[in-house]
């Protein structure tokens, strides 16, 4: 998976002055391969060095990739991205939740405490599960066989559950259909979809601690970056490329395939 990075220094000359030379054109956009930092350090064919903040979520960027996967017919890679984005979404999330307490806490104290839980997946849902309940005080939707029922998707496996379909691809072996591995792509889609819209709606309350931008922001802070980056970018994404209207059911996974295909 590339990203698309842009030079604003040519951009902005090509603006001021549209003529299709060929240095502006190769100045303007640069093809860079994602990486684990969100810093990204590179030098326009023009000569202008660039150091831009990358400031998606990583659950984003990482479903993407498995869409990228999906789309080159790697379907037991794009199982395992669509897993990992889902708990990186859970590590969002509770950043989510928490809010403006992270900052008061400090960021040493949240490392500190998110070291012993980062190795364990299950750790980090319990913690996910206990920290919504507290602050949105409902019971969180939760990833299995009954989520699956409600939005209408089979993985073609005994009892549907979702957890199990990706233990037996990831440590089993298992090799999946294209079809499988398109509705395991779309059950964390919706899923993810769904807890956004209720951390948005949630957000709207004048007395809410959730801030869906200062989650966001964490990247800057995670990634140790300077003062002397260029800028930041935030680019369109499959989960973020929604509307504040849409519902959770909306930007279909098995649409965007019928509609894209496969390379």
């Amino acid at each position: 998976m590339k990203i698309k990075f842009r030079c604003p220094t040519c951009l902005g000359a090509f603006l001021d002055n549209p003529v299709p030379t060929n240095n502006a054109i190769l100045g303007v956009e640069i093809m860079l391969p994602l990486q684990n930092s969100a810093v990204y350090e590179y030098s326009c064919p023009n000569g202008h060095f660039m150091k831009v903040v990358l400031q998606n979520p990583k659950h984003e960027l990482i479903f993407d990739s498995g869409i990228s996967s999906l789309r080159k017919w790697y379907y037991r890679e794009a199982i395992t991205s669509f897993a990992v984005a889902l708990e990186r979404f859970y590590e969002y999330s509770i950043r989510v939740l928490l809010g403006s307490s992270v900052y008061e806490l400090g960021e040493e104290n949240w490392a500190k405490t998110w070291k012993a839980i980062s190795k364990q997946s299950e750790r980090q849902i319990g913690a996910f599960y206990l920290i919504y309940l507290t602050v949105v005080k409902q019971s969180a939707p939760i990833f299995d066989s009954s989520f699956l029922k409600s939005i209408s998707i089979k993985l073609g496996i005994e009892g549907n559950d979702p957890v199990n379909f990706r233990n037996n691809v990831i440590h089993q072996g298992y090799i999946p259909t294209f079809e499988q591995a398109v509705n395991f792509g779309e059950a964390v889609n919706l899923y993810i979809k769904r807890l956004l819209k209720i951390y948005k709606n949630f957000d709207s309350a004048q007395d809410s601690p959730v801030s869906i931008i200062e989650a966001s922001s964490t990247r800057l802070t995670n990634n140790s970056v300077k003062a002397d980056v260029t800028g930041g970018m935030h680019i369109p994404t499959f989960i973020s490329d929604i509307t504040e209207d849409e519902s959770p059911k909306g930007s279909s996974l098995v649409e965007y395939i019928q509609k894209h295909g496969t390379l």
